[in-house]
């Protein structure tokens, strides 16, 4: 998987989706 920033490896939808609610929550 991919490192998203830095932060955690996106290596299942699970972390994907925990991305796409930080990602909302840092208005990026």
């Amino acid at each position: 998987g991919a490192t998203i920033i830095g932060l955690y490896p996106a290596t299942d939808e699970r972390n994907l989706t925990l991305f796409a609610e930080w990602r909302k929550a840092n208005g990026r």
